[in-house]
């Protein structure tokens, strides 16, 4: 390991907590540097003394800094387990008989919605209807919410997302509705408060495009769609 790596108790330095990281991080930093990965998490003690902000969403944050002989670090904060945020919701006129939707269990990272629909709908094989949830929301900024499948309505049914997953930004404020589509042999019905999708909230990083005349090489460079094959090592040969 390097000898000024934070490990190193005798060589680590008191921090400068930098303004732009919230008070409520209080899980150690990850630390991650060329050549080195699954270092286990250690306390404020190792930050390095020359650094800067490098990225923050809410609940996350990356810095950089150099040590002796001017070898880089990078720290990853990250405090989205611990954390929770605001979601305002409206009930479109006509839904207010429904259950506001919720997590299933503790640990369920996708929110249920439910079908506001007036009457039953049924989907016939390879159809497509658009379904309404009868709700609004109002995402924070830095945040998207993310529309996916359920995945027994997948497995039983055939019943999926067209655009899966859908992508409702934080300034959108219209009724959340669901491109609902039938990949089954059987038709399926869908019946008011029936849960037909969940919905995922998740930070986004907002990205700085740059021009340039090339890109750096990498080993795969342009290839893709199956270049690597499907057979694994494990896998018996291809008839």
């Amino acid at each position: 390991m390097h000898p000024d790596s934070p490990r190193d108790a005798s060589r680590r330095e008191r921090p400068v907590i930098l303004s732009a990281i919230p008070k409520s991080f209080e899980a150690g930093p990850r630390f991650l540097s060329a050549g080195d990965s699954g270092l286990p998490a250690m306390g404020e003690g190792s930050f390095p003394k020359h650094r800067g902000l490098l990225w923050r969403a809410r609940g996350s944050a990356l810095l950089f800094g150099s040590a002796r002989g001017g070898r880089p670090w990078v720290f990853w904060y990250h405090t989205m387990a611990c954390e929770s945020t605001t979601i305002l919701v409206e009930r479109v006129p006509g839904s207010e008989d429904l259950p506001l939707p919720g997590y299933a269990t503790p640990g369920s990272s996708g929110i249920d919605l439910l079908a506001a629909v007036e009457t039953d709908i049924v989907f016939r094989p390879g159809e497509r209807k658009l379904v309404s949830t009868g709700i609004r929301v109002a995402i924070p900024e830095g945040f998207e919410a993310q529309v996916r499948p359920r995945s027994g309505l997948a497995l039983r049914h055939g019943i999926g997302i067209v655009n899966s997953p859908g992508t409702i930004d934080s300034d959108y404020r219209g009724v959340i509705q669901v491109i609902l589509v039938n990949h089954g042999d059987e038709p399926f019905i869908i019946r008011r408060g029936d849960r037909i999708a969940q919905l995922v909230i998740a930070p986004v990083v907002r990205a700085v495009l740059v021009e340039t005349d090339s890109l750096p090489q990498t080993a795969r460079n342009d290839g893709g769609f199956g270049h690597t094959g499907v057979r694994s090592e494990l896998s018996s040969p291809e008839r």
